[in-house]
């Protein structure tokens, strides 16, 4: 059992510390299919204004293009602030996981 509370101990550790890497291109280029079906609730718990939002909206066709242009608009604004756990936190938010 010992060896049971030490192994949960370091994942917990181990999630902890991705939760604070910021998310990087490739992440979001990993999640483009998910981050697709929900755009635009993605886009309002990522705190992307409603102008911002109806421009992707205009611009892009594919979901999944619009989904990308939503995390780089956000990486964009969070710069070094645009952490795996924000974005973790928003997908759960938006009603995925």
């Amino acid at each position: 059992q010992i060896a049971y509370v030490i192994s949960f101990v370091f994942i917990i550790a181990v999630e902890n510390e991705l939760r604070k890497e910021v998310v990087t291109f490739q992440r979001c280029l990993s999640i483009l299919e998910e981050a697709g079906n929900c755009w635009k609730e993605l886009g309002a718990e990522l705190q992307i204004s409603e102008s911002k939002l109806r421009n992707i909206e205009t611009d892009h066709q594919r979901a999944r293009d619009k989904a990308s242009a939503v995390l780089e608009k956000w990486r964009d604004i969070k710069g070094r602030d645009a952490t795996v756990g924000c974005l973790l936190d928003a997908f759960e938010r938006s009603g995925q996981k």
